[in-house]
């Protein structure tokens, strides 16, 4: 995270376009949305701004967002490439970015790039993770992976790829998958990479990507074919697909 410009207290802001700053209210140029007090954001005011502690921030991509719950990964300070999962409690947005309110301190480097894949592998790996705060069998509708095995994935903070997270956590937990054949394994990769698609899209508010990647979800979802699954991992399939159509 890091801490906002106090250059901005006093000003008006338009909340899509923090690019757009006037000096009284007014409408945005770009979107014609009204113009909030700085403050309301989170700025410090003038006569403030040595009294309270300017706002702490991050990027918009990196919450993940679910009802009420927002997580974000936090690098560990010792250990190159392991995150902590964290809840943290947001304010508005600003922009690109998100205030942020508690449970996080400045200075603290958050995963920006990859989060998804790597809260997606604490399910498929039955870990706590943003939608299963408990762990356990990941719930349907996320991800479609209904916690069984798929091929890793190389997951990314910022410039520098992960290490220790999956190579660590997976070892730990080989006893907690559902096995699936090779094949069935190939099909839901293109699932979940439709999916990741879908969500840094979503996180970029890009309607147009997003529709481009329901498309490309259905058409990846009518190409599994789940005859290859049997018994209890056939049924956690069809839960998640009857969800998962729901939302493409």
């Amino acid at each position: 995270g890091k801490v906002m410009d106090e250059a901005l207290a006093g000003k008006w802001i338009c909340p899509m376009h923090p690019d757009v700053i006037k000096e009284s209210a007014g409408s945005c140029d770009i979107c014609k949305m009204p113009l909030v007090r700085t403050e309301t954001l989170g700025y410090a005011s003038v006569d403030g701004a040595k009294k309270e502690p300017a706002p702490l921030v991050v990027p918009a991509s990196a919450p993940l967002i679910t009802g009420k719950r927002a997580v974000v990964y936090v690098a560990h300070p010792e250990k190159e490439g392991v995150f902590e999962g964290r809840e943290i409690t947001l304010g508005p947005r600003a922009g690109d970015y998100y205030i942020v309110k508690e449970n996080l301190e400045e200075g603290e480097r958050v995963v920006v790039n990859g989060n998804f894949k790597i809260d997606s592998a604490l399910q498929i790996m039955a870990k706590p993770s943003m939608m299963s705060p408990e762990g356990g069998v990941a719930p349907a509708g996320h991800a479609g992976h209904g916690g069984m095995t798929m091929p890793k994935k190389k997951v990314k903070r910022e410039e520098e790829p992960t290490k220790g997270h999956e190579t660590e956590e997976s070892k730990k937990a080989d006893g907690d998958k559902l096995n699936a054949p090779e094949v069935f394994q190939k099909q839901i990769d293109k699932v979940l990479t439709a999916y990741f698609f879908i969500q840094d899209a979503l996180s970029k508010d890009n309607t147009k990507a997003v529709q481009k990647g329901s498309k490309n979800l259905r058409k990846s979802l009518d190409a599994v074919d789940m005859g290859l699954l049997s018994g209890h991992a056939h049924m956690v399939w069809m839960k998640d697909l009857k969800d998962l159509t729901k939302q493409a």
